[in-house]
Parts: structure tokens; sequence; C-alpha cells
């Protein structure tokens, strides 16, 4: 399956920004694919009648946390035509979401009103 590329948008400093729901983008039946250094965070909308599964891709199997064998993180999105439903996910771990390429993989259960953004954190370097 061919995944459509998704630009993150950066977060230039540790104080954040507010960034507008116009710079979210359109759920793709294909799914998306997001370039992944451990500090990069998904902002997820739906605005459907109807519940959307979305699942990142966990190729290496095994959360080294809790030594536990997974899938996939699957984020459940309720119906949002009433409220709008927002939800922020976790960083992704690279030792366990990320691809061969460097990439998470992002599926849907369904498009239709859901938007996605990825928000890029600023990374302090220190010495």
């Amino acid at each position: 399956m061919a995944y459509t590329v998704l630009a993150p948008i950066t977060i230039p400093s540790r104080a954040g920004m507010t960034i507008a729901d116009a710079a979210m983008t359109a759920a793709v039946a294909g799914g998306h694919s997001v370039v992944n250094d451990g500090y990069v965070q998904l902002e997820l909308l739906n605005t459907s009648a109807v519940s959307v599964n979305v699942t990142i891709s966990a190729p290496n199997l095994i959360d080294t946390y809790a030594g536990l064998p997974i899938s996939g993180l699957l984020i459940v999105l309720p119906a949002g035509n009433v409220t709008p439903v927002r939800q922020l996910t976790p960083f992704f771990p690279r030792t366990i979401y990320n691809q061969s390429d460097g990439t998470i993989h992002i599926d849907y259960s369904a498009t239709t009103s859901v938007k996605v953004m990825a928000i890029q954190h600023f990374r302090e370097l220190t010495q």
C-alpha cells in the first residue's frame, strides 16, 4: 500500500503555539506516513456522525517498556457530529512504531470528516 506523506508542522519552542484547524489535512483512504524522530505527535479531529478507528502500525511487535506483544496502537475517535472530537496522541517510540524508512504509518477506518496534523516538537539539545 502506498501511503501519502504528511509533512509535520514544527513547534518552534517549549512554549508552543496555537495552530489553526486550517493547517490540518484530510484523512485519506490509503493512509498517511510521517517521518518520526520520537518527538512527533498527531492531532486527530472527527466531525463525522460515526466513530473512527485510527491505527498506528507497530512493525517491531514488542512494547519494550512493558514487554507485551502488540500489533499497533488503536485510537478510537467517537462520533463528532454534535461536538467535534479532538484527540492528541502520545509520542511514538521509534523502536516500536518506526517502519524501516523511519516513518510511522497511520490508517483510518473511515475518512469522511476526519482530519489529521503531525506536530514535530522542539527538542532542546543538551551538552
